[in-house]
């Protein structure tokens, strides 16, 4: 679903140093990074879930136009995970396109006549038009 579950993102990283936990998940804290990102640059941020899970959904006036799945390294114990929660948003919203943001890798993955860009958080920040992490 679209809207009915909420996800909680921090504002400033800072506070999971001060958690109990001993060790930083760093996966969450790249999605958050990347939602940071994302809000920053004034877009529309929602997540999918119906059995999967997509990280983001972006909606431009009334229309779903992209989906994003953040991910720290994609492995082969999580790529099927990762593929199968932004192709269940692809296909739910019509999208031939959907991307994958890693920390540093890049590959282009074809799949059921979609494709999936796996892009780094760099060259995200491309594509969305920031050159930078500010």
């Amino acid at each position: 679903m679209i809207g009915n579950k909420k996800k909680v993102y921090i504002v400033d990283p800072v506070f999971t140093q001060i958690s109990f936990k001993s060790s930083p998940d760093l996966g969450r804290l790249f999605e958050n990074f990347i939602f940071m990102f994302l809000k920053r640059n004034e877009r529309n941020v929602y997540f999918y879930e119906n059995g999967s899970e997509c990280d983001f959904i972006i909606k431009e006036g009334v229309k779903i136009k992209k989906a994003i799945q953040t991910c720290y390294k994609l492995t082969g114990e999580n790529r099927e995970r990762e593929i199968r929660g932004l192709m269940a948003a692809m296909n739910k919203f019509k999208l031939d396109e959907g991307t994958i943001v890693t920390r540093d890798q890049h590959e282009v993955i074809k799949q059921d006549n979609k494709v999936i860009n796996v892009l780094n958080r760099k060259e995200l920040m491309r594509k969305f038009g920031m050159n930078s992490e500010n």
